[in-house]
């Protein structure tokens, strides 16, 4: 149950929100090794957000990354970052939040 949820106050063209779908769901996988059908990415645009202090103006993101059993390694939310500022038009990296989190079996429910 590999997941990643970016919420960002930039407003995306459905282009690039299929475009992050895809390479975001490649570096989870890739990432972590599991498998493709298990994967799950989510991109919330045009929520209102603040970083720093600074105004609506200017561009942030923040991704959560979710693993069960497996841990997390850094350069994912290198990959991940690097990849929302590829994408997203003026975001810059220092401007991202990632957050890695790694759980055990018991914290979620899978319907198959």
């Amino acid at each position: 149950m590999p997941n990643i949820v970016v919420t960002t106050n930039a407003s995306l063209e459905l282009s690039t929100k299929n475009s992050l779908l895809k390479d975001l769901n490649d570096i989870i996988v890739d990432g972590l090794g599991k498998p493709v059908q298990y994967a799950m990415v989510q991109i919330q645009d045009n929520v209102v957000s603040s970083f720093g202090g600074a105004d609506q103006q200017d561009l942030t993101a923040f991704a959560q990354v979710h693993s069960i059993q497996d841990k997390i390694e850094k350069k994912i939310g290198d990959l991940i970052a690097e990849k929302l500022v590829e994408r997203i038009s003026g975001l810059k990296k220092e401007r991202i939040y990632v957050s890695l989190h790694t759980y055990t079996f018991d914290n979620f429910c899978f319907y198959a």
